[in-house]
């Protein structure tokens, strides 16, 4: 049986604390993003076996690595949590595959769907996702329904300019068009697209889509062919949180991701930029 997670206490509240708290207050998604991007450091560096040596610093990472993913899953964003867990699965099975070490892949299976069935069974935003029966409109009670109904609206938004799209700043009236017909409850939020890549398509058309697509495949490509593990998972990581938030559209997703992407394919410092 599936548990709506209605009695855990830190779900929203935890949320709005980080989003209120002064000075460095941030919004949730972006707070999970950097939270999620230190974890796969924290990863590669486990790897770095020299470092991993010393009793302290094996305390210091585990210690690290508890802090981070109690803060992910309290914040519950839930595009960052599946990315991390389909990342960090897919990077371990690689190891293990190459390490021909066949109990460990039968245990880490196990342990993903442990923790998919826990993720999914306590946790009342990932549960959101399998209530099907609240897709079909508006609900105040789900946020999944607001992305579902936002994305019809920005379908609908890019049908109107597939090329040349409506203008950066043109946007979110085209979205609000939508949704004076749609829904009231969005209208009154005035939502963004919630999706980076619906977002550049409505702003700048197919061809803006197309030369972001190829920015993402061609230091994808030459991550890959550098063995540039880092570049790799920071890649893979922002591609599918892009997929429900319009991250660039701020500072503090615009910024990092940049920062990130130039300086991990820089080839000033192969130690750094080549974790192996």
């Amino acid at each position: 049986m599936i548990f709506s997670g209605e009695n855990v206490p830190f779900s929203n509240k935890f949320r709005i604390l980080v989003e209120e708290l002064p000075l460095v207050g941030q919004h949730p998604i972006y707070a999970s993003l950097f939270l999620g991007i230190s974890l796969g450091f924290l990863i590669f560096l486990i790897k770095e076996k020299a470092f991993v040596s010393s009793y302290v610093n094996k305390i210091y990472i585990l210690v690290c690595v508890l802090v981070n993913l109690a803060l992910v899953i309290m914040l519950s964003s839930r595009a960052v949590i599946l990315s991390l867990l389909l990342l960090v699965f897919v990077f371990s099975i690689q190891l293990l595959v190459r390490s021909k070490n066949f109990v460990r892949i039968i245990q880490l299976l196990v342990f993903f769907f442990i923790a998919m069935l826990l993720l999914f069974n306590f946790n009342r935003r990932m549960n959101e996702i399998l209530q099907f029966d609240t897709k079909s409109t508006v609900n105040t009670n789900f946020s999944d329904t607001y992305r579902i109904n936002i994305y019809k609206c920005a379908l609908k938004v890019v049908s109107k300019s597939i090329l040349i799209g409506h203008g950066v700043g043109d946007e979110k009236d085209e979205l609000i068009a939508c949704y004076e017909s749609e829904s009231q409850i969005l209208l009154k939020s005035g939502f963004n697209s919630h999706n980076q890549y619906l977002d550049i398509w409505i702003k700048t058309g197919l061809i803006g889509l197309i030369s972001f697509l190829f920015f993402l495949f061609y230091n994808f490509h030459k991550a890959y062919f550098t063995s540039n593990k880092v570049l790799i998972y920071i890649i893979l990581f922002y591609s599918i949180n892009f997929l429900t938030e319009n991250i660039l559209v701020r500072q503090s997703g615009l910024i990092p991701f940049i920062f990130f992407i130039h300086f991990f394919k820089s080839n000033l410092n192969e130690d750094v930029s080549q974790i192996r």
